[in-house]
């Protein structure tokens, strides 16, 4: 069963500042999830919410198909036609070792991240969440380099304004 509401969630900035410590000149996935949960307070359930109110949220939830596991399946990727989303996808996931199961098993490996989804709905949610970050680099084209990783940043922030977008891309810009 799905609980109405979680427990209000706290920013953590230390933690954060601690992560963005570890992180200064390399890319660890672990280490980038933790730096999103310690920001992350209520957006991760404010978004949950505003998901469960769309029209079309039913359906997704009636099928909840699996998207790390199809984003996962290379032999339906590549059966897709040429020049397809899939098949772009699959070029960068291929080209970039892009592998987004492992993802996902990445983000459960955060502390408290049973408390953010403590119920099978919320973990399909976020793991979903999870899975699209490298179908935005498709859809937009901006590069999984440092200039596409901030142009995302603000592509992102603008889709959906959330404090750990506005806090990268501050640092982002600050870096430069």
């Amino acid at each position: 069963s799905i609980a109405t509401h979680l427990p209000r969630q706290r920013v953590q900035w230390l933690r954060a500042a601690r992560a963005l410590a570890r992180m200064r000149g390399t890319y660890d996935g672990a280490t980038i999830m933790e730096f999103d949960a310690a920001l992350e307070g209520d957006d991760g359930e404010r978004g949950f919410q505003e998901f469960l109110a769309d029209p079309d949220a039913a359906t997704l939830l009636q099928e909840q198909p699996c998207l790390p596991e199809l984003l996962d399946d290379v032999d339906a990727l590549a059966k897709m036609r040429e020049g397809s989303f899939g098949r772009a996808y699959l070029a960068l996931a291929q080209r970039d070792r892009i592998s987004v199961t492992s993802l996902v098993t990445g983000s459960l490996a955060v502390p408290d991240e049973q408390q953010r989804a403590p119920d099978p709905v919320r973990r399909w949610y976020r793991d979903r969440m999870t899975a699209t970050h490298d179908l935005l680099h498709v859809l937009t084209g901006y590069g999984r380099d440092r200039a596409g990783e901030t142009a995302l940043l603000a592509f992102s922030l603008g889709a959906k304004p959330m404090r750990v977008f506005r806090v990268s891309l501050a640092l982002a810009v600050l870096s430069i």
